[in-house]
């Protein structure tokens, strides 16, 4: 003969208790957002963010990866600029200040499609070198001599092949 089942008082979640508590905490949340966003920082800023873009390169490039890095061995960060379509560039950093396309020291000198741009001293002389992966070309490395980088030309190394690659790194 059958026999039923034997259940247990369990206790049972309430969802409309969890639904009221979920709410109040969402209340407070966003009650209280604005206060611990007033509370001043501990973190050290190195310059000051704003709402609106403090600069632009100049130039209407589509720029895939971008790397920040000392190439002119100054100090201060420079920032390498990987273009799809149109040369990669470097924009030096002169106290805090950007340059413009205009000012910029340097570009790749060919047209690939940059999909990422990495630092890192391959040639072991103390200088920020510049990797480059694209998209259906060759990967390059533009090696830094005395603060200046070489053109596509002058690389001494590419992959050869014409792989799509998506990023670049560099390791020890």
């Amino acid at each position: 003969m059958p026999t039923s089942p034997t259940f247990r008082k369990t206790t049972k979640i309430h969802p409309k208790s969890t639904y009221a508590r979920r709410a109040v905490l969402v209340m407070m949340v966003s009650l209280l957002w604005p206060l611990l966003a007033a509370l001043p920082s501990q973190a050290q800023e190195s310059f000051p963010l704003s709402k609106f873009n403090p600069w632009t390169s100049g130039d209407g490039d589509y720029t895939f990866s971008v790397a920040w890095g000392d190439v002119d061995g100054d100090g201060d960060l420079d920032l390498a600029v990987g273009n799809s379509g149109s040369a990669n560039k470097i924009y030096l950093n002169q106290n805090g200040v950007l340059q413009t396309a205009a000012d910029s020291p340097w570009s790749s000198g060919d047209s690939d499609y940059t999909e990422s741009v990495a630092w890192g001293d391959v040639d072991g002389d103390g200088d920020l070198d510049l990797a480059v992966g694209t998209y259906l070309s060759a990967n390059k490395i533009y090696v830094n001599q005395n603060g200046v980088l070489q053109t596509a030309a002058d690389s001494p190394w590419s992959s050869g092949d014409s792989d799509g690659t998506s990023s670049v790194a560099w390791g020890d």
